[in-house]
């Protein structure tokens, strides 16, 4: 573990389990320019989640479509008070009993109400933004069961080379466990 604090260029590991403390300090060395290189199995523990710590978002705004739906938000609030003005309207031919005028108003009023489903479902339906993932390193995730969920390819190989100089081969985890409790001096 001190070998692999003190790399310089590049830390290239192959262990079936890995612990969260020691791929954050993975990521550390990848922000202090090492590269970093991991291929790893998907365990029964379920490392999914530490993995997606390993892949970072971006979000993309796309602002087009932002004032689209903007304007399409005006658009709908200026339909909200047509169609009050014209429940009003239709009020007063009510009183008045002007039914011809009362049903010309209720077509306007239903007609506005269509046209404000129609804006609701696209203003909710307008994307605006967009989502690109990358690894924060390279990394690989070799699958433990396959399509039928039957055991499938195991990877039970540990590697670990260091610099492109230093190389261990061995039964040490990637884990915490693997790299204090299980070690023994040789």
């Amino acid at each position: 573990m001190e070998e692999m604090r003190e790399a310089q260029k590049s830390i290239k590991i192959v262990s079936p389990f890995i612990s969260p403390d020691l791929v954050d300090g993975l990521k550390h060395l990848h922000q202090q320019n090492v590269l970093v290189e991991l291929i790893t199995t998907e365990s029964d523990k379920g490392n999914a989640k530490l993995l997606r710590t390993l892949v970072q978002q971006e979000v993309h705004l796309d602002e087009k479509a932002k004032s689209q739906r903007s304007l399409m938000k005006w658009i709908l609030w200026g339909c909200y008070a047509l169609m009050m003005v014209g429940f009003i309207v239709a009020w007063r031919f009510f009183v008045q009993n002007e039914l011809r005028f009362l049903l010309y108003a209720f077509l306007t009023i239903i007609a506005f109400g269509l046209i404000i489903l129609l804006l609701h479902y696209l203003i909710r339906n307008k994307q605006i933004y967009s989502y690109s993932y990358h690894p924060i390193f390279p990394f690989r995730i070799i699958k433990a069961y396959n399509s039928f969920g039957k055991r499938g390819s195991y990877l039970h190989s540990k590697i670990y080379i260091i610099d492109d100089r230093i190389v261990y081969l061995g039964s040490l985890n990637f884990t915490r466990n693997g790299t204090q409790s299980n070690m023994r001096p040789g």
